[in-house]
């Protein structure tokens, strides 16, 4: 009965292990937003994965927070591919779609006060 004991602990430790491993692998990463605009702050920012999107969700932006001319935010997001959208201090939308992000490494978009670009 030991024998049997012994053998179901190992087998348990191993899928855990496994498990974890396959969790781990997934990581996150992160999207930076620079706004690199000299005219327009960045009031909202909105980012949806592909596979999610049934509309453009909450603002990712704090309610008194902005991100200021010459200023980016980063945020950490699951892998895949996401759309974003921003939307500047005239209420301007700029729009990137299809933007990969990869386990454990930033993606950075750049706001030039008319298109939000790679």
């Amino acid at each position: 009965m030991k024998k049997y004991f012994i053998f179901g602990a190992i087998i348990l430790f191993v899928l855990l292990m496994t498990n974890s491993c396959i969790i781990f692998v997934g990581g996150d990463g992160t999207l930076r937003i620079v706004n690199d605009s000299e005219d327009y702050e960045i009031y909202e920012v909105y980012i949806v994965k592909n596979a999610d999107s049934s509309g453009w969700g909450d603002d990712w932006l704090d309610a008194d927070e902005i991100i200021d001319i010459f200023e980016s935010r980063t945020f950490t997001l699951d892998s895949g591919e996401y759309d974003v959208r921003i939307v500047d201090s005239v209420e301007w939308n700029a729009y990137e779609y299809n933007v990969e992000i990869d386990p454990d490494s930033t993606t950075t978009l750049h706001y030039d006060g008319y298109n939000l670009d790679k």
